[in-house]
């Protein structure tokens, strides 16, 4: 009888130190992979740039100025840059129409055709509705 009360005690201890095992150390992957990644990230990130002087720069608008003020320093970046993008190419026709000034009634007729476009839009929505209600 005592032999028996002894090995549950000894079971319940077991089982005791088996659940404060799992709780201490749940989860651990999980926590190790967000603290990877976070590192991971924070190598990404531009934390100081050092200038032809050998200063550090840190402040994040100078490091933001700094870069700007080199890459647009020469031509050629900006060039080269927009020749990786593969923009279309503007026609001549092209061209003299987005430099050529606007007229009043340009304007004028953006406008009504933008309302006649939103008024459209909310009568099929009216419409859409009445014809959708549940009595």
């Amino acid at each position: 009888m005592k032999i028996n009360l002894l090995e549950k005690e000894d079971v319940a201890q077991k089982l005791k130190r088996i659940k404060q095992n799992v709780f201490q150390n749940a989860n651990k992957p999980g926590r190790w992979l967000a603290w990877k990644l976070k590192k991971q990230a924070e190598k990404r990130w531009i934390t100081k740039l050092q200038n032809k002087w050998g200063n550090m720069l840190s402040r994040r608008r100078n490091i933001a100025q700094k870069f700007y003020e080199d890459f647009y320093k020469e031509e050629e970046n900006v060039i080269k840059c927009f020749k990786k993008a593969n923009l279309p190419r503007i026609s001549e026709e092209g061209k003299s129409l987005s430099n050529r000034s606007i007229n009043l009634e340009e304007v004028t007729w953006a406008i009504n055709k933008k309302i006649t476009k939103q008024l459209a839009q909310m009568h099929s929505l009216l419409n859409y509705t009445k014809l959708n209600k549940k009595y």
